[in-house]
């Protein structure tokens, strides 16, 4: 059976690092659905659209700091499954994103308690810290940002120099 992965796209989002997930998981969901087994008789088959969904706060398309628009497949209140979720990167101000993205901020403790694995790229940790969700667990965020993220977070084990920590279901990138 294919994974269901949402990847939430931020307010004032960096375009790439949403669209780079996406598509490395969607080409990941071709391979898979390539190598899959048999079941019962039948190939087990999706497609990588119904695998890798891109959600905003609302549903509506997300205004990348470039200009760029994106669309979206649905809201964060319209998420029914999800085998992962992860959260793209935004531009600007810690304090504005926050303001800007309050629903996912209450949804991502949500996600945790549910098991559901939690991947943030770049400054996307934040998002996480700012949930509670890395209290005393270790985590890594974009070099530029660390000394931010530290003052901010001072109870988060924060390790700027690598590249992916795991921190039980959360994934700092």
């Amino acid at each position: 059976m294919m994974k269901k992965i949402v990847i939430y796209m931020p307010h004032n989002a960096v375009g790439m690092s949403v669209t780079l997930m996406k598509e490395l998981c969607w080409v990941a969901s071709i391979y898979a659905q390539e190598s899959a087994t048999e079941v019962e008789g039948q190939t087990v088959q999706s497609c990588p659209n119904e695998v890798v969904s891109l959600v905003s706060q609302d549903g509506n398309p997300v205004r990348c700091f470039s200009g760029n628009s994106i669309s979206i497949d649905y809201s964060l209140d319209q998420i029914e499954q999800a085998d992962i979720f992860m959260v793209g990167a935004f531009w600007g101000s810690v304090h504005e994103a926050f303001k800007n993205n309050k629903a996912l901020l209450t949804w991502l403790p949500t996600f945790y308690q549910q098991q559901i694995p939690i991947a943030a790229t770049s400054n996307a940790p934040f998002f996480l810290a700012e949930a509670g969700l890395l209290n005393n667990k270790v985590a890594t965020v974009y070099p530029p940002v660390a000394d931010v993220f530290q003052h901010l977070y001072p109870s988060v084990d924060l390790r700027p120099e690598r590249a992916i920590t795991d921190a039980g279901n959360l994934y700092c990138a």
